[in-house]
């Protein structure tokens, strides 16, 4: 093991804490002592992620690691497509101290019963990319990724995933749920504001369109990354059953609204979900930036356009709804526009809504195709 790179996985599962990854190396046959920076030799080491996970009682710790300018570590052969590896473990091993460099004790020394031997493929590792890979999942179903015990078998590992198209995979599912919640969302709330006769049509096939984008990113991390342990993730699951029932309580609104000519409580409850849905993609945006450690100018430039377009959203809402009321309440004398503005604390209803109730209340004429079907 003399000068080797050594990744040391440990903590204390019950505890609140993460596990720890220290880096270390070791000259001849000397304990693993921590890499300081003067021996580094230009070599940093990010860890992305870093969690456990419970089986019944056994603990899995999951570690993430970008290692930065790797080649200049002499042991370390990045275009070994068989590079070897030794790996060891010590079960009865208990930390006191929580830190990088708590001291080790020796693992025994019986094959598979303390170390083994395994193969990685080390080309598949590479990226040229400014932003972090996607990771493969360690699973039930994929216990390894271009590694394998022997070094004929790391090829049969390896093709089972593609690192590339992971990669690819991820920024396809952040793209589609960004046009979703920062693009076709919003776009839907302003095409219902429209001096429109279509505003309401044009309004549900935005929102449905949106939900397909919606459905189809949250299916594509789900097939990336099938276990549950982000925030983001939770967040994600819930934004994306939460259209459904938006679609749901529009259409029923809609069908209300026809027949009795106001809104209700089923209004009220749609556009208060629609808000909720929309703050809560938008933070699952930034955080699923986070996650995949994009950086912080990138985050807070899209953090100051989630808040642009809240407030033009607010604005723009705000002044259609004024206008609306004047058109509507503008041959009414004072009188009856006592309580007229009960309603609106719920977004105020598309022009094709209200020229169709007023149709039905005889201020209009209404035509062939307006008259309900009994």
């Amino acid at each position: 093991m003399d000068g080797a790179l050594i990744f040391v996985v440990y903590g204390k599962p019950t505890s609140q804490d993460p596990p720890i990854l220290s880096v270390r190396t070791t000259g001849e046959h000397n304990p693993p002592s921590p890499l300081s920076h003067d021996h580094a030799n230009g070599t940093e080491f990010q860890t992305v992620y870093s969690n456990w996970t419970q089986t019944g009682d056994v603990y899995r710790a999951t570690v993430n690691l970008i290692c930065y300018n790797c080649t200049r570590w002499n042991t370390v052969d990045v275009n070994n497509k068989a590079q070897p590896w030794i790996a060891a473990y010590n079960p009865t091993q208990r930390f006191e101290v929580h830190s990088e460099d708590a001291s080790l004790e020796m693992h025994s020394k019986e094959r598979d019963s303390g170390y083994g031997f395994f193969f990685t493929d080390m080309p598949l590792s590479l990226t040229k990319s400014y932003t972090p890979p996607g990771f493969p999942p360690v699973s039930e179903t994929y216990s390894s990724f271009g590694a394998a015990e022997e070094a004929d078998g790391v090829a049969a590992t390896a093709s089972t995933h593609d690192s590339g198209f992971r990669h690819r995979a991820w920024q396809v599912h952040g793209l589609l749920l960004t046009i979703a919640y920062l693009g076709i969302y919003p776009l839907g709330v302003l095409l219902l504001r429209r001096q429109s006769v279509n505003a309401f049509k044009l309004h549900w096939i935005s929102q449905v369109c949106a939900s397909i984008l919606t459905a189809l990113g949250i299916l594509l991390g789900i097939y990336l990354h099938p276990e549950i342990e982000h925030l983001h993730q939770l967040i994600g699951l819930v934004v994306g059953f939460a259209p459904v029932v938006q679609i749901l309580l529009g259409w029923r609104h809609h069908i209300i609204y026809l027949r009795i000519g106001r809104a209700t409580m089923l209004s009220e409850i749609h556009v208060t979900l629609g808000r909720v849905i929309l703050c809560l993609g938008a933070v699952n945006i930034l955080l699923g930036m986070y996650l995949k450690q994009w950086s912080a100018w990138l985050m807070i430039v899209v953090a100051l356009v989630i808040a642009a377009e809240a407030v033009g959203l607010f604005f723009v809402l705000r002044s259609s709804r004024g206008l609306q009321s004047q058109q509507k309440y503008a041959h009414l004398n004072e009188d009856d526009l006592d309580g007229a503005f009960a309603l609106e604390d719920v977004e105020s209803m598309s022009d094709d809504e209200d020229e169709y109730t007023e149709k039905r209340r005889g201020s209009l004429p209404m035509s062939s195709h307006t008259r309900p079907e009994k």
